[in-house]
């Protein structure tokens, strides 16, 4: 596993299964600077389906003065009822591709996530990419998200609502169901999104820990938490 992540990444990633505290809150960090520390510590930040396995049980107290955190899962959408060709933007300057933008207006940088061909036609879909498997280049005031793996996951939620996670990242999809389903998710959503996840409360409220986080804006600051291969 880390010569393959190696490989792809040109970094050495250790990955275990574990998840440990990277930053805490107090050390809080935006969303770029947090990709950029884990990588400089050749760290994997923690996903955020293997988060809410640990929300599930008591192990998310050993990360709790990182919360709440930054996941490692990286997301792009665009307004409901829109497929990809319809939301996201083509950029001749750059590659002639479609982009979907999102401008966060705390400080009017662009964040950009490319939109693969075969995706342009999906409406009410969203883009997945997992940390390593993902990285910010910036481009002038611009950042651009080169993955190198990437999922589509379709029927996303047009609305704030509990949802069935998705198998593979744990992403709300699917018909809206309630609180009473132990396998649901909270979805909050803003219109369209480029960005990590962020999960996770301050205290132990369990409807706080079942919240997937897709309003949170790149400029706001969260603590980190990584896949290790020990707990401290």
């Amino acid at each position: 596993m880390v010569a393959a992540l190696q490989q792809m990444t040109g970094t050495e990633r250790i990955r275990g299964p574990n998840l440990r505290s990277f930053k805490r809150f107090t050390e809080a960090l935006p969303m770029a600077e947090a990709l950029r520390s884990a990588a400089d510590s050749g760290l994997i930040l923690a996903s955020s389906k293997r988060l809410s396995k640990a929300f599930e049980s008591k192990e998310w107290l050993a990360i709790a003065y990182a919360l709440p955190c930054w996941s490692g899962t990286m997301v792009a959408y665009v307004e409901p009822g829109k497929t990809f060709m319809e939301g996201a933007e083509k950029i001749h300057s750059l590659d002639g591709k479609h982009y979907v933008i999102h401008v966060d207006p705390g400080t009017r940088k662009r964040y950009l996530f490319p939109v693969p061909e075969e995706h342009l036609d999906k409406k009410d879909a969203i883009l997945v990419a997992e940390h390593p498997y993902h990285s910010l280049e910036r481009s002038g005031d611009d950042f651009i998200v080169c993955a190198l793996q990437l999922d589509v996951i379709e029927d996303f939620p047009a609305s704030r609502g509990w949802y069935p996670g998705d198998p593979i990242h744990g992403i709300p999809h699917g018909n809206q169901t309630t609180e009473s389903d132990p396998n649901a998710v909270l979805s909050w959503r803003i219109a369209r999104k480029v960005g990590l996840i962020s999960r996770g409360g301050v205290d132990s409220n369990a409807d706080n820990r079942r919240v997937i986080l897709f309003d949170t804006l790149p400029s706001a600051t969260f603590g980190a938490v990584v896949e290790a291969a020990e707990s401290r």
